[in-house]
């Protein structure tokens, strides 16, 4: 492969030749155009209010308003319920009594949740339940968080009495 290094200028013939080229094409572009018809000129005002016409006419308009709008939106549509029905979760509804649900938890929780632990079977229902079953004493609540290792959050709950027995009791056993 040859590079080039430097810059080669055209001769002064080929500069001459190119330039007589160019001032043909542009006497060739600068030629009058044939003169139209006047009856293309009689006619033009006439040609384009039919054109402006079959444009705005009510077939084109529906034909172009149902292109750009009405089939867009119904094919939308459907896209929208095609999705709805396979894509959507199924929310079906599932009847399941108490009792089910609380066999699912374990038995100390079952245990501290009822009043009553030898009622729980297969056959219970709401009114079985106690409507309060989830008010838990602020004993229950210590006790829970004490046997889950949050004693911190125990000691906050402390109120002032509970804070008084607590000091007697850690006394007695100082002594």
């Amino acid at each position: 492969m040859k590079r080039r290094y430097g810059l080669q200028l055209p001769s002064e013939q080929d500069e001459q030749r190119a330039l007589v080229e160019l001032k043909e094409q542009l006497a060739r572009l600068h030629d009058a155009p044939a003169d139209l018809p006047s009856a293309h000129w009689a006619n033009l005002i006439v040609k384009t209010n039919q054109k402006i016409d079959e444009t705005t006419s009510a077939k084109a308009l529906s034909i172009s308003w149902a292109a750009r709008v009405a089939i867009p939106g119904v094919v939308a549509i459907l896209f929208f319920f095609i999705g709805l029905h396979y894509y959507a979760p199924d929310l079906s509804v599932r009847e399941g009594s108490i009792a089910s649900l609380v066999n699912t938890f374990p038995v100390a929780t079952v245990d501290s949740i009822l009043v009553n632990p030898e009622r729980l079977d297969v056959n219970l229902s709401e009114e079985d339940v106690s409507t309060d079953i989830f008010q838990f004493s602020s004993d229950q609540i210590s006790e829970y968080l004490v046997a889950n290792g949050n004693m911190q959050t125990a000691v906050n709950n402390l109120d002032d009495s509970d804070v008084a027995a607590l000091l007697a009791v850690l006394d007695k056993e100082n002594m």
